[in-house]
Parts: structure tokens; sequence; C-alpha cells
């Protein structure tokens, strides 16, 4: 009985611990854009990275990434209007550039602050510890690269 306790008691643990919360977090980020024949221009996004709070080493999960305008949008823009990948850098246990297709905006009013979403990648933990998020350049119709150090957004404990 004693076994078959120790059994499902460890059983258990092991599904709390696979089954963690994403952990979600916003940073500001100043951007400079250049849209071909546009004239390069400064834009600051509320940046939005998601990332599981723990996975166990060597598992792959989906990162999320979105931004969103801090300056009302011009005009009326339809849903799919712009296309384009977000990116992040890893940092801590883990290191590289990270492209996540599939970044589009939704429908936008005029007036409305401009929104990027969709845009995801799978990221592999190889090593045990922390792995920080960090927002890097953007594309859409037009190139965004950091104009300052963007801050850590989100962090993943590997175990």
């Amino acid at each position: 009985m004693r076994r078959i306790l120790a059994l499902l008691t460890a059983v258990a643990a092991t599904l709390v611990l696979s089954a963690t919360p994403a952990a979600a977090g916003t940073v500001s980020v100043d951007y400079v854009c250049n849209g071909g024949s546009i004239v390069s221009f400064p834009a600051t996004y509320l940046t939005t990275i998601t990332a599981p709070a723990s996975v166990s080493q060597g598992d792959t999960a989906t990162v999320r990434i979105e931004y969103t305008g801090v300056v009302p949008w011009h005009s009326d823009t339809a849903a799919g209007t712009y296309t384009g990948q977000g990116g992040f850098k890893l940092g801590g246990a883990a290191t590289g550039l990270v492209q996540a297709p599939w970044l589009s905006n939704p429908a936008i009013r005029a007036g409305e602050v401009m929104r990027f979403t969709g845009a995801s990648a799978q990221v592999t933990f190889p090593n045990k510890g922390q792995v920080t998020f960090t927002p890097d350049r953007f594309f859409y119709r037009a190139g965004c690269i950091l104009r300052n150090t963007a801050s850590v957004a989100a962090t993943t404990n590997v175990l």
C-alpha cells in the first residue's frame, strides 16, 4: 500500500510540475523603423513575450511575441494588411536570436493603436537554469530595429 501511495504521489507531482502556466511580460521598446522608400521613423511598442514559467531540460515549447503601439494609428486598416515576423533574443541558459513568423495586424480603426499579433516560435531548452527572453527586431512592411537596449520581458526556469 505504501508503494502505491508513493507511486501515486510521484505521478501527481510530475503532472503538477509539467503543467506550469505561461509567464508573460510586457516591456516598452524603442525602435527605428524603415519601410523601403519611407524615411526612417522612431516608434515605441509595448512588446509582450509569453513563455512557459518552467520546463524540463530538453523540452520544446511555444513562445509568443506581440507588439502594441503607443501612438494612435493614422487610418482604418483591415486585418492582415501588414504581415511579417517578430524577433527575440535568448539569454542565460540558452542563447540565440529567434525569429517568430506569422505576425499580422488585427483590424484597426483610425485613432486606435496598432497591434501586431500571432507571432510564435518553438524554443528548445537544452540546459538547466533560467532562460530570458528579450525583444529584438521585427518586420511588418517596415523593418524595425532596436533604438536602445531592450529589457528582459519573460523568464523560463529550466528544471
